[in-house]
């Protein structure tokens, strides 16, 4: 399993879903965060505006950038 800090903010959207599958599919660790309160403050917080709003050890990764480190940690 891979060891780093992801946290995927939410909303359940297509590409939240995917990318929700991709990481628990890898066996990839990382903390869902669907509180609709919790991701509106951190999406105000990043000044981020799309869906699905991903952190890796507190950096923001768009969806495209988690779909590449997805594929570089398997």
């Amino acid at each position: 399993m891979i060891k780093v800090d992801i946290k995927l903010y939410s909303n359940k959207c297509p590409k939240c879903k995917i990318l929700h599958n991709k990481l628990r599919d890898n066996m990839i660790g990382f903390k869902l965060i669907e509180n609709i309160d919790e991701v509106l403050k951190k999406a105000n917080e990043l000044g981020v505006r799309e869906m699905p709003l991903t952190t890796v050890n507190g950096e923001y990764k768009t969806y495209l950038e988690m779909i590449k480190l997805i594929k570089e940690w398997t």
